[in-house]
């Protein structure tokens, strides 16, 4: 029974160590075979080996400029000139990854690359940045201006609940009114039998003396 063995390719990649944002430039590679393989050359951002598509940050040109995301097809040996630019910073390496026609096993050679930004894109992103903190600043100024006019309107309220004690303040006074006349008629009709009763009892013992 044969057993077939894949061995990883020796790529050599040759690369600028610093490049320029957004400007291209040349990436040679080379290995030890010269069976036709799939390319992929592309910068990324990856803190670690697992490298997501979101964080590939270059194009390479290839009847236009293409997602270095995706293989070009049986691409080596017939071609090891390619050209690539950075599309965003920083950038952590760049790598040649080849991939043998028709498999889907591959070899990958990165080294470290810098990509360095222009003058004006720096001040652009710098006053991106000073706009962010004018629109922060502005929406905590509005927050704070909100607060006093809150508070305005409770004492407002407050002064409609007092409006509202004083209109039922008649009513209540009327009750009081109520309640003071009931004690005076009491006390005058006390007032009254006892007198009733102080003549009664004067004219009885005038009547006994007759």
């Amino acid at each position: 029974m044969a057993i077939s063995l894949t061995s990883a390719l020796e790529i050599s990649i040759n690369s600028p160590l610093e490049v320029d944002l957004n400007e291209e430039f040349t990436v040679s590679i080379n290995a030890d075979s010269s069976e036709t393989h799939d390319v992929k050359i592309f910068i990324h951002s990856s803190d670690d080996e697992k490298i997501e598509q979101n964080e590939y940050i270059s194009e390479i040109y290839s009847d236009g400029w293409k997602n270095p995301y995706y293989y070009l097809k049986e691409s080596f040996p017939e071609k090891k000139e390619y050209k690539i630019k950075a599309t965003s910073s920083p950038a952590k390496e760049i790598c040649a990854r080849l991939r043998k026609t028709g498999t889907s096993s591959f070899s990958t050679q990165c080294q470290s690359i810098k990509v360095l930004k222009s003058e004006t894109e720096e001040e652009t992103e710098d006053a991106e940045e000073d706009n962010e903190e004018i629109k922060e600043n502005a929406s905590i100024g509005n927050i704070q201006d909100d607060l006093p006019q809150q508070q305005i309107a409770q004492p407002s309220q407050l002064s409609l609940n007092s409006e509202k004690l004083f209109l039922n303040s008649p009513s209540e006074e009327k009750a009081q009114k109520t309640f003071i006349t009931k004690q005076e008629k009491t006390r005058l009709g006390i007032i009254y039998s006892f007198t009733a009763f102080t003549l009664v009892v004067i004219i009885l013992l005038a009547l006994k003396k007759l």
